[in-house]
């Protein structure tokens, strides 16, 4: 309610009436977090009003441009130019799991997943 002199604590005592409290809510554009929360299907819409969906362009600007100046450097060497890792993506969870600090030898494969 920073748009106007009102708080919630004006409607509960009487002095902002509900139908302007409802024009109010009403009248919230899409950047705010009370149409965020009522209409979860535009997430991918609003995402750019917040930022977040720039962060996710600039990675992939990012990943792009490393991309081709790693291959530009590579042309004329005949070299195949190395695996380069993606930005890294705060806001993704990493897939990858590692178990246990190394491989199991084959000889001990059996004893291992048997539990003899």
């Amino acid at each position: 309610m920073t748009r106007t002199p009102y708080t919630l604590r004006d409607w509960e005592s009487g002095r902002l009436d509900s139908r302007s409290l409802f024009r109010f809510v009403k009248g919230l554009g899409v950047d705010s977090a009370f149409y965020r929360s009522t209409h979860p299907d535009d997430a991918a819409t609003t995402a750019w009003l917040d930022g977040s969906a720039t962060c996710v362009l600039i990675a992939d600007v990012i990943d792009a441009i490393r991309s081709n100046t790693n291959s530009l450097v590579y042309k004329n060497t005949g070299k195949r130019p190395p695996r380069l890792e993606p930005y890294k993506r705060p806001w993704v969870r990493s897939r990858s799991s590692r178990y246990g600090s190394s491989p199991i030898a084959i000889k001990e494969f059996n004893k291992w997943y048997y539990g003899r």
